[in-house]
């Protein structure tokens, strides 16, 4: 333990009127007893008990400043820093999730039972420019989502409480128009739109198409799709 201090104490820089002046101090603290003087290095004690060595001392309050310097610099260095989880990648048109969807959909087998399942009327695809091979009926949280595909080419719509964002997809061309009294937004490029996106009543809907469609044939699919009895 002595030899610990005596290394302690070696990184320590001190000069001789500091060392005086912390003797002085020491001796102020603890007395020496009339006629008593303790040997080089140790403490004068009370009348009556041992005296303690100096190193024995000053060894407990050089290890709590260690410890405090030691968390000072850990905190300097991690202090602040905030480990959160990474954000979920949104893919874009056509993608198997969209922005505002909880992730991962769950099937159903039927238009009826995807209505159940979200708990409001959905709309059936109509007017497709392709002849769809068949449909699937998905559902996550309060998005109802309709996939139809065939002759390469694919339709996915996606119904949900107004206010939810269902697409922040960004294309060359974005312009807005009315298609029977709803202004809609539509995504694309060269006369070719991708995406549709609007709101009706009480719920908000976006209309993606592979490849893009001209703005009459989007505006068919939707007249049509909205005409449904679920509408």
């Amino acid at each position: 333990m002595k030899r610990r201090y005596d290394e302690i104490m070696d990184r320590i820089e001190m000069t001789p009127a500091m060392k005086e002046r912390l003797l002085e101090k020491l001796s102020s603290v603890s007395p020496e007893a009339p006629g008593e003087r303790a040997p080089d290095g140790e403490l004068p004690l009370e009348r009556g008990k041992p005296t303690r060595p100096l190193w024995k001392r000053v060894l407990p309050i050089a290890a709590m400043l260690a410890v405090v310097l030691a968390g000072t610099l850990i905190w300097r260095i991690f202090g602040g820093t905030t480990i959160t989880d990474p954000p979920v990648p949104t893919d874009g048109p056509g993608s198997q999730t969209a922005v505002g969807d909880p992730a991962g959909f769950e099937k159903y087998s039927s238009l009826t039972d995807l209505e159940k399942a979200v708990g409001f009327p959905v709309e059936e695809l109509r007017a497709l420019p392709f002849e769809a091979d068949g449909v699937v009926y998905e559902a996550s949280g309060t998005t109802a989502r309709i996939s139809a595909a065939g002759e390469g080419k694919s339709a996915v719509l996606r119904k949900a409480p107004a206010g939810r964002a269902l697409s922040n997809a960004v294309f060359p061309e974005m312009r807005e128009t009315e298609i029977d009294g709803i202004s809609v937004v539509l995504g694309g490029a060269d006369g070719r739109y991708s995406t549709a996106v609007w709101n009706r009543g009480e719920y908000a809907y976006c209309l993606e198409l592979k490849d893009g469609e001209p703005e009459e044939i989007i505006a068919e699919i939707i007249t049509q799709t909205l005409k449904g009895a679920g509408s």
